[in-house]
């Protein structure tokens, strides 16, 4: 998978997550309009995003958390290549390194990070 259209999208790889992992559920399908971070359809950015909830989180942990908090759970992020996937990937786990406050696991398959 290295070009866009041989990649699944991100609801794709949300939905087929939940087949296997119990405690999964999206949550959300972002657009362009209401992406977070406004990197969808940028050059470098993700093709799509989903944000799913991790069900096994303690309640609480998720006291103060608005409804859509990606400290829920996470996200799915697709990308159009490899390369622009793992430049976000390195970019997310320098930030989640530089302080325990941003302290999260990061997957990098292919054109996707979770």
């Amino acid at each position: 998978m290295s070009d866009a259209k041989s990649a699944l999208a991100a609801e794709q790889v949300s939905d087929e997550l939940a087949k296997v992992i119990p405690s999964f559920k999206t949550f959300r399908v972002y657009t362009e309009r209401d992406d977070p971070n406004k990197l969808m359809g940028r050059p470098g950015g993700y093709t799509s995003k989903t944000a799913f909830y991790d069900m096994r989180i303690a309640k609480d942990d998720l006291q103060g958390l608005e409804d859509d908090d990606i400290r829920r759970g996470g996200s799915v992020e697709v990308f159009a290549t490899e390369k622009a996937a793992k430049t976000r990937h390195e970019y997310v786990k320098a930030i989640a390194e530089a302080s325990s406050m941003f302290a999260e696991y990061d997957y990098l398959r292919g054109t996707m990070v979770v």
